[in-house]
């Protein structure tokens, strides 16, 4: 089974290259013009390269690959030391609530929250952080609530319809990154 999907992995990844390196550029550049230091812009850019590939094999085929999921880890551990990072508790128990708050929704919805959007909630709030990881939660479900309500009206899904959640997350998650702190700001001055 393993080797199965580590196959399609690549195979997926070769077809939609073009795809996830376009995200990956507008990344790169849209860190450039938010952040000072080089450090800052390559943590977005190696973040906008998985979340690109996130949702497009989350759009496409309605899969987020473990083994994906298990790279971008590894890339928030390591970017975490380079930085001198000292809030790994903090990231631990913002990752496990954000697990917890995807799994109680995938139980009362009976299913209707996929695995693979439960482990990506998990990684980003080991990514991001608090409050990061609450702005990315609150624009993924605003953005999906609106793409819902979107398709409700074109005709194109039913309320039975499965919508894939992912690429909201992935959004969420960026602009959570580049403007969460901002938006935090701007609710404690509320």
């Amino acid at each position: 089974m393993k080797e199965a999907e580590l196959k399609l992995t690549r195979e997926l990844f070769k077809r939609h290259m073009v795809w996830i390196l376009v995200g990956t550029i507008i990344g790169r550049f849209w860190s450039a013009c938010v952040f000072e230091t080089p450090m800052e812009i390559i943590h977005g850019t190696v973040f906008a390269f998985f979340l690109s590939g996130i949702a497009v094999f989350d759009v496409k085929y309605g899969l987020i690959f473990d083994r994906w999921l298990l790279g971008m880890l590894g890339c928030a551990v390591l970017l975490h030391f380079m930085k001198g990072y000292d809030g790994w508790i903090s990231s631990f128990v913002c990752a496990a609530a954000a697990l917890a708050l995807l799994l109680f929704l995938r139980a009362i919805t009976r299913g209707g929250m996929g695995g693979g959007d439960i482990k990506l909630a998990f990684v980003l709030g080991f990514w991001l952080s608090w409050p990061k990881t609450l702005a990315a939660l609150v624009f993924a479900f605003w953005l999906g609530g609106a793409a819902a309500v979107f398709l409700l009206m074109k005709m194109k899904k039913t309320m039975k319809s499965r919508i894939p959640f992912g690429p909201f997350l992935a959004a969420g998650a960026w602009l959570a990154f580049l403007y969460g702190n901002t938006v935090w700001a701007w609710i404690q001055g509320i």
